[in-house]
């Protein structure tokens, strides 16, 4: 059974974070570890972190002894990582309860792909959501990032793409999304699957 690894970078994350950490422990597809980056939170995140790693052994914490940012907060928890499958989710967001089974599904009977995301919903600050998918088509990359939070990518193809960039601060993740496409094919499944706050 093919291992998820699920990294959660964090600082000052304790509005939500147990509730982004719940709908990692609560997905349909078990064979998942969730390794939290703690970026020197001055706040209860930690504490938080801590007491759901008492109640659910998947999950590692791990403490950057200085604030490292994103991108090298992202490759901590990468270079920690065991699993066949990576991705990443923030402190402030979660995912439905299929979300991994459905793309890792999707991955293990489509060897020709190497990334896949879906569709993501919108959670304003006064609870209203907005249910339709607004991320679009894998072509639409180049002229723009608006991939989405919802994604899961093959090990081997993550570590030959290389890390998340450090100077690419606030664009970590477009950069590595562009050099990743470069080499390897994604696919885009119009089923909404996150919520993004």
């Amino acid at each position: 059974m093919k291992k998820v690894s699920i990294v959660l970078p964090t600082y000052n994350g304790e509005a939500y974070i147990e509730e982004a950490i719940q709908s990692v422990l609560k997905q349909t597809y078990l064979n998942i570890e969730l390794i939290v980056v703690d970026d020197c939170s001055t706040d209860k995140t930690a504490e938080i972190v801590q007491r759901c790693m008492r109640r659910d052994d998947r999950i590692r914490l791990i403490h950057n002894a200085e604030n490292q940012k994103l991108p090298r907060s992202l490759n901590i928890g990468f270079r920690q990582a065991t699993g066949d499958y990576f991705t990443w989710t923030s402190d402030d967001n979660y995912y439905d309860e299929d979300a991994i089974e459905v793309m890792l599904s999707f991955l293990e009977k489509s060897p020709q792909y190497a990334m896949v995301y879906c569709d993501i919903r919108d959670l304003y600050d006064d609870g209203m959501i907005l249910k339709s998918g607004r991320v679009k088509p894998v072509k639409a990359l180049y002229s723009g990032s608006n991939f989405g939070a919802c994604f899961l990518y093959r090990r081997q193809a993550a570590e030959e793409t290389g890390e998340y960039d450090p100077d690419m601060f606030l664009a970590e993740d477009y950069d590595f999304l562009l050099r990743f496409a470069k080499r390897f094919a994604i696919c885009y499944l119009p089923v909404c699957k996150y919520t993004y706050r």
